[in-house]
């Protein structure tokens, strides 16, 4: 029998599932956050008219806090198309994964607060 290859794990930060209501504007097209870390996001889009940039910025808005985070800068990681639960046929939407890059230090203090907030939520 042959040994399954696993993919390797790239991310440096475990990824929290968010609350409802959580978006990301990546320019004006709004997308469901669907988990967050203080190093990435993982967010579901429509499909673009063009393809999204290799480096982005993104506005988090959280709607139950009245939360709002703007231009954090992103890049590109990976872009997969994302598929319907119920019946697991491909839709218009993409799922993309973005890592933050030099973020300030107040960015970084308010995403870990809104992290570790959604963290104790789920508990």
């Amino acid at each position: 029998m042959q040994e399954r290859k696993r993919m390797r794990e790239r991310r440096q930060a475990p990824r929290i599932a968010v609350r409802e209501g959580a978006v990301a504007f990546l320019g004006d097209v709004p997308g469901t956050i669907l988990d967050i870390s203080e190093k990435g996001i993982s967010v579901r889009f429509m499909v673009f008219e063009q393809e999204p940039e290799p480096k982005c910025a993104l506005d988090l808005f959280f709607a139950e806090e009245n939360f709002y985070l703007a231009g954090l800068e992103a890049e590109l990681v990976s872009d997969l198309p994302a598929y319907d639960s119920v019946d697991q046929k491909k839709n218009r939407a993409r799922r993309l994964g973005l890592r933050f890059c030099d973020l300030t230090p107040a960015q970084y203090k308010a995403l870990c607060s809104v992290i570790y907030r959604n963290q104790m939520a789920e508990v």
